[in-house]
């Protein structure tokens, strides 16, 4: 790959990666389905028949809807001849109309209900026969075909994996390489060269992890359910009603009831959650420099409003500089004005390694991504606190990052292999775009990483953000505090290792509601003063604690799901649901007693046993 590529990250991206990694996401759905020998072509041809039977079963409940019609009408015609019959005979019992008249509405009525009942009894009863046993006979074969289609694709479900869009990246591009887990060794390097710890706040639990490097240097992408108390209004009301004496226009007087209807608010503390995604990376370069920068506003904006934009802040940021050397501060407005006015970081500590740092094809770089409107354009914080560089984006958000097997499920090939070419080109395109503001600093390509090298042994195998991914993919129901009434957050600490499986301690936070009554005095319509009442929610924390276990297996997902009626057997031992969770080569189980070496030794020659079954099978 040219340095030039590398150094320009949106010119590589649209001439090379795009249709490089699309291409990669094709042939690896096709080795799948390969390795799967799933037939595409008679599974052509068993979607063509069940979509035919259920385009005839679309046209069986219109033509169904359409009899209910006629029904409908057939009935009013019954109810208007019967009408116009007892009309027509009241007509000529009473003389109520002229005799022509009663006879005709008699006829009229009587032809009305021959009709109808003619039409209902022949026609319409008939026909509904018909076609309810035509919709009938569609659902079954409908069902029938499903299973089949079902029982056809199931070879190749089984071999979708968690780890997809990671072996997929790495395929693409050297240039970033992506971990199939977060590991001890990883973590340690940046603790202890970046002081990048882990998070042990409460109210945070993380969801998602992926790790990785750019030529060594480390990244980590998190995803955490955060929880904050905030507050929430709450509405009640009565009604009251009292008496007035009026007068009315002829001076008489008289009492009146009057109602109103009082309403008072009470904010009171409440918990919200929401997620929050982000890019860490390390990097020695530029090792005393910090600075922030929100996006722009150039996103959304056209070439005359962006001018406009910069041409303002130049102005304002020539101002700032002025008073800065004024006071004595450190703020020099760099040359390239443009690239000054759009990334705005004028809070940086250190003018000599900033500048370093966004050297000329930087600055390039960064004007072109931030004066981009696709694909997404500067929606992006950019935070450096000396060698660790914070990456916040608008559509990392909203991304499904999980790439869960069972989103790439379904029935029908062609539409599987769009759906799964789709997601992860949409997948790899976020990702990208949260490295592109670090790829479009050629110095952080030019330092590469010394290699730690760890002889030591460490005290626990697995990373606390991966014991936390892992203990939320069991599920929170499992760990949920009984008088839980909101979410939950799960943050999981150490307790020992037992070989390679470490005993986690997990630990669920969450709130009880308990129902509480304000009284709020409102003024009313008839001069006093009433108590209305507010019902409100008083948020009590609550906690639960519980075990579970991690350890690293060496197998895959489809492996280990044709053995998971023994798995599930061997971990109704441990706990009463025989919870537990596989993925990117790690497993996690929940404990209801003490794991000990030996279970540890009997876990280790289930797999050994089982998978080596599977092997030779």
């Amino acid at each position: 790959m040219e340095d030039l590529s590398i150094l320009e990250p949106v010119k590589l991206y649209n001439s090379t990666l795009k249709n490089q990694f699309k291409e990669n996401a094709i042939k690896y759905f096709d080795e799948l389905l390969k390795e799967s020998k799933v037939d595409e072509n008679e599974n052509a041809r068993l979607v063509k028949e069940y979509n035919k039977y259920k385009t005839a079963l679309e046209k069986t409940n219109k033509e169904i809807l359409k009899n209910n019609v006629l029904k409908t009408f057939m009935i009013l015609f019954v109810i208007f001849g019967a009408i116009s019959l007892i009309v027509g005979i009241i007509g000529l019992a009473t003389d109520l109309f002229e005799m022509y008249i009663s006879l005709i509405l008699l006829f009229v009525g009587i032809g009305l209900i021959i009709i109808g009942a003619i039409v209902l009894a022949v026609v319409v009863k008939s026909k509904a026969s018909k076609l309810e046993a035509k919709r009938n006979k569609l659902q079954a074969k409908i069902t029938e075909q499903f299973d089949l289609l079902s029982k056809q694709i199931q070879p190749l479900l089984k071999l979708f994996d968690y780890n997809i869009p990671a072996k997929i990246i790495r395929k693409t591009t050297p240039l970033i390489q992506v971990d199939d887990y977060f590991d001890i060794e990883k973590f340690t390097y940046l603790n202890e060269k970046y002081n990048f710890g882990n998070i042990t706040d409460k109210h945070t639990s993380t969801h998602f992890v992926l790790s990785g490097s750019i030529i060594g240097n480390p990244f980590l992408f998190v995803r955490n359910l955060n929880e904050s108390m905030g507050s929430k209004v709450y509405t009640g009301s009565i009604v009251i009603h009292w008496t007035e004496t009026v007068s009315d226009s002829k001076g008489r007087t008289h009492l009146v009831t009057r109602t109103q209807t009082l309403t008072a608010s009470v904010s009171k503390p409440y918990p919200y959650y929401s997620y929050n995604t982000y890019l860490v990376y390390g990097n020695d370069a530029a090792p005393k420099l910090t600075f922030s920068r929100n996006p722009s506003g150039t996103l959304g904006k056209n070439e005359k409003a962006i001018k406009k934009l910069v041409k303002d802040r130049i102005e304002n940021l020539k101002d700032k500089a002025e008073k800065a050397v004024s006071e004595g501060k450190n703020f020099t407005m760099m040359s390239n004005e443009e690239f000054e006015a759009l990334f705005n970081a004028e809070n940086r500590n250190n003018e000599v390694e900033f500048r370093l740092l966004f050297t000329p094809l930087a600055q390039k770089n960064y004007i072109e991504l931030l004066k981009s409107q696709k694909p997404f354009g500067d929606d992006f914080i950019f935070e450096k606190k000396k060698c660790l560089n914070f990456i916040v984006s608008n559509h990392t958000q909203k991304n499904d990052v999980y790439a869960y097997p069972e989103r790439f499920y379904g029935y029908d090939v062609k539409v599987m292999r769009d759906n799964f070419v789709n997601y992860l080109c949409n997948y790899f395109e976020g990702f990208y775009f949260d490295m592109v503001p670090i790829l479009s600093i050629p110095l952080y390509q030019q330092q590469k990483s010394r290699e730690y090298i760890y002889e030591k042994k460490f005290k626990q195998n697995y990373t606390n953000y991966e014991d936390e991914v892992m203990a939320n993919r069991l599920g929170w129901q499992n760990f949920r505090p009984d008088e839980s009434a909101t979410d939950v957050i799960l943050k999981t600490s150490y307790l020992s290792s037992d070989k390679n499986t470490d005993k986690i301690k997990v630990c669920a936070y969450s709130y009880k509601a308990i129902p509480r009554v304000d009284y709020v005095y409102v003024f009313g319509g008839d001069g006093r003063s009433h108590a209305v009442p507010v019902p409100w929610n008083e948020y009590i924390e609550v906690k639960k604690d519980s075990l579970i276990g991690v350890k690293k297996i060496s197998s895959d997902k489809p492996s280990m799901d044709s053995v998971s009626d023994k798995i599930y057997e061997y971990f109704s031992k441990y706990n009463k649901k025989g919870v537990h969770h596989f993925e990117r080569g790690l497993l996690a189980f929940l404990l209801d007693q003490d794991y000990t070496n030996s279970g540890d030794d009997e876990l280790n020659n289930l797999f050994n046993s089982l998978l080596a079954k599977k092997e030779e099978n």
